[in-house]
């Protein structure tokens, strides 16, 4: 086992034979967060601050990417729990 390996116990086996798996793709070395960002994305012109995450490279739903490039896709997929 190489040094940037991670060892996970009873891990399933992402094959493809057609069963449905959720991924998240990253660089262990850059996950983390930004600076602090200052937006205006509210109704009512209300303001906050907010952090973007870094170091993902994708996430993966039922076989569909909804996440790539640090932006969401237009893929809905999935359940919301």
């Amino acid at each position: 086992m190489s040094d940037n390996s991670m060892l996970i116990r009873n891990a399933a086996i992402v094959d493809g034979s057609g069963e449905a798996a959720d991924l998240v793709l990253f660089d262990i070395n850059e996950v983390g967060i930004s600076d602090e960002a200052f937006v205006n994305d509210f109704p009512g012109e209300a303001n906050r601050y907010i952090r973007y995450s870094k170091g993902y490279e994708a996430v993966i739903v039922n076989g569909s990417i909804v996440y790539k490039n640090n932006e969401y896709t237009e893929i809905k997929s999935g359940t919301i729990v």
